[in-house]
Order: C-alpha cells, then sequence, then structure tokens
C-alpha cells in the first residue's frame, strides 16, 4: 500500500470506532433490531471494523526508504585544516 493509504485507515478507523461506540451507549439496552440483526452486533462489529483498519494503516503500509544520513566522514569534518 501507498503511505497516504495507511493515513487514510489510520483516521477513518477511528472515526469509526467513536462514532459506533457513541451510538452504542446511547442505545445499549433498547434491542432495536435493524435487517434482522441486533444494532448492538452491527455497532461492535463496526467498532472492530475500525479497529483493524488503524492496525492496517499501521502495519500493511511500505515506509517509504529514507537516505542515510552522511557520517561524518562523508563530511570531510575529521580532516585536518591547512
Amino acid at each position: 500500500m501507498k503511505p497516504q493509504t495507511g493515513i487514510v485507515l489510520r483516521l477513518l478507523g477511528p472515526l469509526i470506532e467513536v462514532v459506533c461506540a457513541a451510538i452504542l451507549i446511547k442505545t445499549w439496552g433498547e434491542g432495536r433490531i435493524v435487517a434482522g440483526v441486533r444494532l448492538e452486533s452491527i455497532l461492535m462489529a463496526g467498532f472492530f471494523a475500525g479497529l483493524m483498519m488503524v492496525v492496517a494503516g499501521l502495519t500493511m503500509v511500505k515506509k517509504p526508504v529514507s537516505r542515510a544520513k552522511p557520517s561524518a566522514l562523508d563530511l570531510d569534518l575529521d580532516r585536518d585544516r591547512t
């Protein structure tokens, strides 16, 4: 994946988690059913999907290869000045 994809996953994941958790807390125990499935189950699945998005954003994205920092030898700092 591209680094931009990882950023999007890491931003959308917590957003989905917060929304699902807030709705879950607000509607806990009401026993609502959506499309034949309890609303609590759908919201818990959404929460874990958001968590998996964060994990995927952190682990599956390749880090861009950075150039090695030049050492003191490369900068000629150890040469005797004449």
